[in-house]
């Protein structure tokens, strides 16, 4: 699913990636919640749902196992939030 999703994301179909990513990040996929923050800061400048969407990330990312990568996205994640926040008090 998360394939097709990326598909229609290249293909700049967001009506049929957006659900795909949703039902994905039920599962867990850290890279869905990413996408659907990416989507809402960038295409929609909807800055509220994409803070949901990266503090989601956060939290998915804090079940996972420590590592450099780990600590590398926490620190991406945590950038993009300051700037959404910054974006949605403007």
């Amino acid at each position: 699913m998360s394939k097709l999703a990326s598909l229609y994301k290249k293909e700049g179909n967001y009506s049929q990636a957006i659900p795909l990513w949703e039902t994905i990040t039920s599962h867990d996929v850290l890279q869905a919640h990413i996408e659907l923050a990416m989507y809402y800061e960038h295409k929609i400048n909807d800055y509220q749902e994409a803070i949901h969407w990266t503090l989601s990330a956060l939290e998915t990312l804090s079940g996972t196992p420590p590592s450099i990568q780990a600590k590398n996205l926490r620190a991406a994640l945590d950038h993009r939030l300051f700037r959404l926040k910054r974006k949605s008090a403007s």
